[in-house]
């Protein structure tokens, strides 16, 4: 009950307050442009020829192939890190907005601006924080049966990689939403507490409260995935009439909108699961 009640308000805190997409979406919107054009020159599909060998691969019907040369890795890994401290920045922006509306105060936008700005070294932190120790859990999880698709493979047992296989999707398709709800609290728990370590009562709330996490990263995962994948059609007409760089500007600028909303909506989510689950311990304590 308690991820459905705080999905629930989610979306409608979300609906009630759009200005807190505004700080993500201008974030949003002066990288999509500067992500066109570091990778203006990367030409993911170029037809070939037929017949034509590309280092001892011979293309025999027309087909496609991309490369990305050293020259367009660093100002990647550039947009990449710039992109992640910015988004950090208005992930404390949106969350201490919110928050704040919850206690009726109505904070003005360049005073979420400078908030974010002054906690986004520390809200990095955490992300990569968060991010190493899903990955852990993950692999984790999944280490007994990858081993025993190696097992399978090394045996030659067709029969035991493809139960390995199995067994492994299974695992992760149950713990990925339970990740995915854990992760979404760390940054809220930072936000309420104000300590860097305190991010780590993120998955412990969720370690108390596992069904709750894994059902709410679920409904979480489903909504993002349907906000990302939404543009998704009218951005591959506009880059299969062309690669220049100016079709990749409309397509990227396209995306900024539902990016914005996307990762508005998943930092006031995860507030409100923070919350709630709280709140719930709280009144399980008091019995």
């Amino acid at each position: 009950m308690g991820a459905l009640k705080a999905f629930g308000d989610a979306v409608n805190f979300t609906l009630r307050n759009p200005r807190l997409a505004l700080i993500p979406l201008l974030i949003a919107l002066i990288l999509a442009p500067m992500s066109a054009y570091i990778q203006r020159d990367i030409e993911p599909f170029s037809p070939m020829e037929r017949g034509k060998e590309i280092e001892g691969i011979i293309i025999e019907e027309h087909g496609a192939t991309g490369e990305m040369g050293l020259e367009n890795l660093w100002p990647l890994l550039f947009l990449l890190l710039l992109s992640l401290l910015l988004n950090s920045a208005a992930q404390y922006s949106v969350i201490y907005g919110a928050l704040r509306a919850g206690e009726g105060k109505d904070v003005p936008l360049s005073e979420l601006f400078v908030k974010g700005l002054e906690h986004i070294v520390q809200v990095f932190g955490i992300n990569v924080l968060t991010t190493i120790i899903v990955a852990a859990a993950a692999i984790a999880a999944g280490l007994p049966f990858l081993m025993l698709v190696i097992g399978g493979a090394f045996v030659n047992s067709n029969s035991l990689m493809l139960a390995g296989v199995i067994l492994l999707l299974i695992v992760e398709v149950i713990i990925l939403p339970f990740l995915v709800g854990a992760s979404s609290m760390t940054v809220p728990a930072y936000v309420v507490k104000g300590s860097f370590g305190s991010f780590i009562d993120g998955f412990a709330v969720a370690w108390k409260n596992k069904l709750s996490s894994m059902g709410f990263g679920a409904l979480l995962l489903i909504f993002i995935m349907a906000i990302v994948i939404a543009p998704a059609a009218i951005v591959a007409i506009i880059l299969l009439a062309s690669q220049g760089l100016t079709a990749r500007i409309v397509a990227a600028l396209i995306q900024a909108p539902f990016q914005a909303v996307a990762q508005t909506f998943a930092s006031v989510a995860g507030l409100f699961l923070y919350l709630e689950l709280k709140e719930e311990l709280e009144r399980a304590d008091n019995l």
